[in-house]
């Protein structure tokens, strides 16, 4: 992911309707993404931004951190932490929530155990959602396609009733960008 993937987190923070003061965006499974480098590169306010991106690779979460540096505007913060709890974030505290991928990683299959993982997110990132707060799904579109060597959930109609069933409201849209790095959002 580059700042092009930066651009839907952009588009959501846009719509947040938010008390004055810093804005918080999670990136989940951050691996070595680039999404906070692209949000730190394209925010120009008013408000500060707060990215805290998570992943439970200690070894990505270093990478990360390493290859990306705040701004003015922009606070970069890495952990590693488990996103199915997300223990150090408070409750009603996030603006956006951005995943590019976890969900994919989490329901490999639909059996009982990947289920419960889903639900668990799901429960978790409304738990620290702020109301009238986003959360951001994408799949690449090679993988939404169904490429050989790349895992995607395909059964989108029965992870949005668990994200129902969490109390999130769930909007389909379309293809906000194009080409190989393209997210298609849930």
């Amino acid at each position: 992911v580059d700042a092009r993937g930066a651009a839907l987190v952009d588009a959501a923070l846009a719509d947040v309707n938010s008390s004055a003061g810093e804005r918080l965006v999670v990136n989940l499974g951050c691996g070595t993404c680039e999404v906070p480098r692209g949000l730190a590169e394209r925010w120009r306010g008013p408000h500060k931004l707060r990215v805290l991106s998570v992943d439970v690779s200690e070894e990505c979460v270093t990478r990360s951190r390493a290859a990306q540096q705040s701004t003015d505007l922009v606070a970069l913060d890495f952990a590693v932490m488990d996103a199915l709890a997300l223990p150090d974030v408070a409750d009603a505290s996030v603006d956006v929530i951005f995943d590019k991928g976890l969900v994919d990683a989490l329901h490999p299959r639909d059996d009982d155990a990947s289920r419960r993982s889903v639900r668990k997110l799901f429960a978790t990132l409304k738990r620290v959602l702020k109301p009238g707060g986003f959360v951001v799904w994408g799949n690449k579109d090679v993988a939404k396609a169904g490429h050989p060597h790349v895992f995607v959930n395909t059964d989108w109609d029965a992870c949005a009733a668990m994200m129902a069933d969490a109390g999130l409201e769930v909007t389909r849209t379309s293809a906000r960008l194009s080409g190989k790095s393209a997210y298609l959002p849930l």
